[in-house]
């Protein structure tokens, strides 16, 4: 329960929280310099591998929950991408609004996964030789 309310509280402000060392660590999601680079002379003979979201993971619709101020109840936005939709098929998600209080906000926040699922489809991997712990940690920009 405790780890709900943190994950849900951190994907307001799109966060995210990790574990270590017997500590809780929270980063936000925002524009920084970066603090380390990677380059093929500190990864491992691999180097740089790259892949692409699965198909079946990038939403088309998106049914977010959001707390009606005026009539004091949960409602629901659904919200659809028609271009998406119309390549893909009906791939639906259903999302908590967390602090979401009107339907506006609720469509925005839709929106932007419909936009981050439909966008953000490259993943890169790498193994690294050696990386000071200041330097790589969870939501540092590389």
């Amino acid at each position: 329960m405790l780890n709900q309310t943190i994950q849900a509280l951190s994907s307001v402000m799109r966060g995210m929280t990790s574990w270590s060392a017997g500590s809780l660590s929270l980063t936000q999601d925002r524009p920084t310099d970066p603090s380390y680079l990677f380059n093929l002379s500190n990864v491992t003979a691999e180097g740089f591998i790259y892949s692409g979201t699965s198909l079946k993971t990038r939403s088309t619709v998106v049914s977010v929950s959001y707390f009606d101020m005026e009539n004091q109840e949960l409602n629901f936005e659904t919200v659809e991408d028609t271009a998406a939709k119309n390549k893909y098929g009906i791939i639906q998600k259903k999302v908590t609004g967390f602090g979401c209080s009107s339907r506006n906000q609720a469509r925005r926040l839709g929106r932007f996964i419909l936009f981050e699922e439909q966008n953000s489809t490259e993943n890169d991997h790498f193994y690294q030789w050696t990386c000071r712990r200041s330097d790589c940690q969870a939501g540092s920009s590389y």
